[in-house]
């Protein structure tokens, strides 16, 4: 399953009601996959690849970009994971990669890079097109990423703020806000939440930013135009 939105935080609460729901409504076994380690795999060892479960369900494929993975309609998204004995229709991994896009492959054509590799502020990501404009070699830097990424943007700038906030108890309650609690918990948990934390790669990739239902406000229209004419309706 996945979630188009903010935060994955979002996305793993979907998933643990999502397990809870299944019992309940079908009576079938279910539970969820927490975006934890192996403590006997050691670091970078999940319980449970979900980026290969959300492959293998056709919710993106993986991108010159630190392998995120990628979808031609929602762009980038989160994902969570359920493990359940209900009887389900299997989805199908995609047919087609939509990363390199076509404005990517003309980039690369041009100067050799893609504008992820271009505007990645730790340089961590290289990669290769072929002559079909399809990718041929993709390399992640993840040590790279994490020495730079951490300085660049994410905990320093959530410490800051709450160091400033004059109120000190305010302060203590944006450092624990639910959209940072699954930052300070993937950490000590040592899940990788030091990685890819910029965000630069999403901002200058045409898929994640122009993806059809990448903008909240095209993607919520539908439910707007419903409401206004529900309204007009009562009047």
């Amino acid at each position: 399953m996945a979630y188009s939105g903010s935060t994955e935080v979002r996305a793993y609460s979907a998933a643990y009601a999502c397990a809870f729901f299944i019992e309940q409504k079908f009576g079938a076994p279910s539970a969820y996959v927490p975006p934890d380690l192996d403590p006997e795999g050691g670091p970078r060892v999940p319980l449970q690849s979900l980026k290969l479960h959300a492959e293998l369900a056709g919710i993106g494929a993986r991108s010159f970009a630190g392998d995120i993975l990628l979808h031609p309609e929602f762009g980038f998204m989160y994902y969570a994971s359920v493990f359940t004995e209900l009887e389900l229709p299997a989805d199908q991994p995609m047919a087609d990669n939509p990363c390199p896009a076509p404005s990517c492959v003309s980039m690369y054509r041009s100067i050799g890079r893609t504008p992820c590799m271009k505007f990645c502020p730790a340089q961590c990501l290289e990669g290769e097109v072929d002559e079909q404009g399809r990718q041929k070699k993709s390399r992640y830097d993840m040590a790279l990423c994490a020495e730079l990424t951490q300085e660049y943007e994410t905990v320093p700038k959530m410490l800051a703020e709450a160091v400033r906030d004059e109120v000190r108890s305010r302060g203590a309650e944006g450092l624990l806000d639910p959209d940072r609690k699954m930052l300070w918990y993937k950490v000590s948990a040592g899940s990788g939440a030091w990685f890819a934390q910029c965000f630069e790669c999403m901002r200058v990739c045409p898929l994640a930013t122009q993806a059809p239902q990448a903008d909240v406000i095209s993607r919520t229209e539908p439910v707007r135009a419903a409401a206004i004419a529900s309204q007009t309706k009562k009047d």
